[in-house]
């Protein structure tokens, strides 16, 4: 089995970002390999100053981390619908 998580942001270093590492950590304790879609790069050394290096360790079994950019994927179904008219 595969698996995506999505997160929008890891650096706010909150609750939500918490419980993203804690799920993904439970994935992996599970067998599921998983992938991370998100928005902005995760910043590891934040990460780890606020969760601690066990739980982001985590970030290391990831198969394949997907940074979208949002404004170039909504310039381009922008282009494509353009090309439709």
């Amino acid at each position: 089995m595969k698996a995506n998580v999505i997160h929008g942001d890891f650096n706010p270093c909150g609750g939500a970002e918490r419980l993203s590492l804690i799920t993904m950590q439970a994935l992996l304790e599970m067998g599921i390999d998983f992938d991370l879609t998100t928005l902005k790069s995760p910043d590891i050394s934040k990460l780890e100053k606020s969760y601690g290096k066990n739980l982001v360790s985590i970030m290391k079994s990831i198969n394949k981390i997907n940074v979208i950019n949002i404004l170039e994927e909504l310039r381009q179904h922008q282009q494509k619908g353009d090309h439709e008219d």
